[in-house]
């Protein structure tokens, strides 16, 4: 697959997600096994696959520059969805503090749509770098970007606002991954140009450490702590029922 298609599925993906919580309201209580599935198989490829690419390039110092990146994007998360101070529920786990909380829909735009914009210069980057890192940012992309964005726009729907604030701020998400990839091109374009291609190298390696830093952050936050909750909900319910069961008898 090359650049130009990876684009394509990658940003078609994003938006027809998106439009699913618009076109069926029922995709808005979301499947707990797609969640359970879906950071199954996130897990498996940024642990098996792309921690290892990057240690390749880089070494601990790419390891540690995406660490720097993850604990910024938690920092960034936590201050702008819980703008009081407080450690709410996460807001992904939408039933509470999500729904109808402005704040909330405003930081979740802002995080959601700077780390989608670091994806599509992931997937640059890693063009730039070796096919099989490009393979493992294509599959990664595809696994966890299509729940991201049914997420995303069922939590700016279910945040409250006019219909017309509604859709720009999709428009604003879904845009944020083309445009990503248009400015790594470009920064790409201007490098090679000028004979930087050493240069391009470094900045590559650079900005996918960075970017994998933003998808750990996504991964944890989106996948990973619901998936806990919806784990420990799932063993609640099957410890109650035995007990309903004796007490009906």
């Amino acid at each position: 697959m090359t650049l130009d298609q990876a684009s394509l599925v990658v940003s078609g993906g994003i938006l027809g997600f998106c439009l699913l919580p618009l076109a069926f309201p029922a995709v808005r209580n979301r499947s707990r096994i797609l969640l359970i599935v879906a950071t199954a198989a996130m897990l498996a490829i940024v642990l098996f696959d792309l921690i290892p690419d990057l240690f390749e390039l880089g070494g601990f110092r790419s390891l540690a520059l995406a660490f720097v990146v993850w604990a910024a994007f938690s920092a960034c998360h936590f201050w702008m969805v819980c703008p009081d101070g407080h450690v709410h529920a996460h807001v992904h786990d939408h039933h509470g503090h999500g729904a109808g909380h402005p704040g909330a829909g405003t930081g979740l735009l802002v995080a959601m749509a700077l780390h989608c914009f670091s994806s599509g210069l992931l997937l640059v980057t890693s063009y730039e770098i070796s096919a099989q890192l490009a393979r493992n940012v294509v599959t990664a992309l595809l696994i966890h970007k299509g729940f991201e964005a049914a997420l995303v726009s069922s939590l700016i729907v279910e945040a409250g606002g006019t219909k017309t604030r509604q859709w720009v701020s999709i428009a604003i998400y879904c845009l944020s991954f083309p445009v990503g990839v248009a400015a790594a091109r470009l920064f790409s374009s201007l490098l090679t140009a000028q004979g930087g291609h050493d240069l391009m190298q470094q900045a590559a390696m650079l900005i996918t450490s960075g970017a994998l830093g933003s998808l750990l952050g996504c991964l944890v936050f989106d996948f990973l702590l619901p998936s806990l909750r919806e784990l420990r909900r799932l063993v609640a319910r099957s410890q109650s029922r035995p007990r309903d069961l004796n007490a009906g008898s």
